[in-house]
Parts: C-alpha cells; sequence; structure tokens
C-alpha cells in the first residue's frame, strides 16, 4: 500500500519481498487500527436484531485480532531469525477458517442492514476486510510457510 515519505514522494512497499515482520506491522497498524476505529462506530449505529448479530461479531473479531497480536504474528516474525518452534503451525487453518466464516458473516450483516450510516460503514470495514485477509491469506501466510520450509532445510 502507498504511503508517503519525506518531501511527499510516494513510497510502494512490495509485500512480496518486505520483511513478515514488516508486512504483519503493516496489517496490525493499517487493517487492525480501521477494524478497532469502526467496531465502536458500528455498535453505536446498529439496532435490534442487526446489533445483536453484530456484536456477536465484534467479540469474535477482537479475540481473533488479539491472537494474531499476541502469538501468530511474532511467532511468523519470528520465523526471520529462524526461530521454528514458536510458530503454531497447527493454527494456522483455524486462523484461515475464521477468517472465511467472518468474512461471510459480514457480507450477511452488509446485505440486512438498511440505515444508510450503518451500511456506509459495514460496506467501508468489509471491503478492508478483503484487503486484509488477501494480505493475509495471499502474501503473509504462504510467506511464512515458505519461510518456515527454508528454516527445516
Amino acid at each position: 500500500m502507498p504511503h508517503r515519505a519525506a518531501g511527499d514522494s510516494v513510497v510502494v512497499t512490495d509485500w512480496n519481498e518486505a520483511p513478515l515482520s514488516e508486512l504483519a506491522e503493516h496489517i496490525v497498524s493499517v487493517h487492525h487500527a480501521r477494524t478497532r476505529a469502526a467496531l465502536p462506530r458500528l455498535s453505536d449505529l446498529l439496532t435490534g436484531d442487526d446489533l445483536d448479530v453484530f456484536e456477536e461479531l465484534r467479540v469474535e473479531i477482537e479475540e481473533h485480532m488479539r491472537a494474531e497480536e499476541e502469538r501468530l504474528f511474532p511467532a511468523i516474525a519470528g520465523l526471520e531469525r529462524d526461530e521454528v518452534d514458536t510458530f503454531p503451525l497447527e493454527e494456522l487453518p483455524t486462523f484461515e477458517a475464521h477468517h472465511l466464516r467472518v468474512a461471510a458473516a459480514m457480507r450477511g450483516l452488509v446485505g440486512r442492514v438498511s440505515e444508510p450510516e450503518a451500511q456506509r460503514e459495514l460496506r467501508a470495514l468489509d471491503d478492508d476486510l478483503r484487503a486484509h485477509l488477501h494480505e493475509e491469506h495471499n502474501l503473509l501466510f504462504p510467506r511464512a510457510l515458505a519461510a518456515l520450509g527454508r528454516a527445516y532445510a
């Protein structure tokens, strides 16, 4: 994702080449931060059954981000130092399955909410969630598995 550097030049990071720790930090500082900002706004905007559904989803999302930040991402960063013992290989499919389930639940919620402001906020969160999952599923996780394989080679 491009960002501005000193002198207003645009710096584009190639996430296929950047260190795993940098990619994980990007996911936390951009996508997790956006999600954390959006969740309370949506709790304030939604009502009734939509709020009930969202609040269950919110708890899952917050717990999942915490698990990524406290366990998964530090273990992925450790792969850069050939620290393979802490990598939770057996948990990776669970993380991926949770992502897909949350994405489906989010799309379902987007489809049922009619209040315009809540709809806008949900769509923005859903759009960011898609970019977030792309970066994890197609960049971070495959690169982490490749690093794990190299550590055992």
